[in-house]
């Protein structure tokens, strides 16, 4: 995975077991063109599809970021997914850092921060 430097409110990667599996959290952060082409729908969408739980919403400056909780295998392929995103969208340079844990019940789509 493509590592990102210490974000801010960012917490050190960390684990918990859901089951058998062991579930780890990541933040991601697509540039490019991510805005106003679905981004944040169809990543809530491919999300759900894979049993990925978290949120995504858009930035101020242009970016979409968000947190996606899954276990390993289940996130390596959302964020394959997420290299590319929907068809009409152009991910210039997408940055994950795996952060503390935590717990969604659903994956949403949140206000632009």
């Amino acid at each position: 995975m493509i590592g990102v430097g210490n974000n801010a409110g960012h917490a050190a990667a960390g684990f918990t077991r859901r089951g058998m599996s062991m579930e780890k959290t990541v933040y991601f952060l697509a540039a490019g063109r991510v805005q106003g082409v679905n981004f944040r729908t169809a990543t809530r969408d491919r999300a759900l599809a894979l049993g990925v739980t978290g949120w995504v919403r858009n930035r101020s400056d242009g970016a979409v970021e968000g947190n996606a909780t899954a276990d390993s295998a289940m996130l390596e392929a959302f964020i394959v997914w997420l290299r590319h995103g929907p068809r009409i969208a152009c991910v210039e340079d997408l940055k994950i850092e795996e952060i503390e844990t935590q717990v969604f019940s659903g994956f949403d789509i949140r206000r632009t921060g």
